[in-house]
């Protein structure tokens, strides 16, 4: 996959599993959105393992499994 189709991949979890936050806040009891939550958080750590896994660090809380500093390395968002 190349690196925009990846971003874009944790980039739409993420999404989701913040709209099924909000959702819940006010539907706390709805055990549906609940297992959809779950599912979504699941489904966005499996992204951003494949995001880092092929293109390195997606933040700099990622770089604790990093050998070396290889931030400044990748391309910048905006770039």
């Amino acid at each position: 996959m190349n690196r925009e189709k990846d971003l874009r991949a944790v980039s739409e979890w993420s999404f989701l599993a913040d709209d099924l936050k909000l959702y819940l806040d006010t539907h706390p009891d709805d055990a549906h959105a609940l297992a959809a939550l779950k599912n979504a958080l699941a489904e966005r750590k499996a992204a951003v393992a494949a995001y880092e896994e092929a293109h390195g660090a997606l933040t700099h809380d990622d770089l604790l499994a990093s050998q070396t500093y290889d931030w400044v390395k990748q391309p910048f968002p905006f770039e």
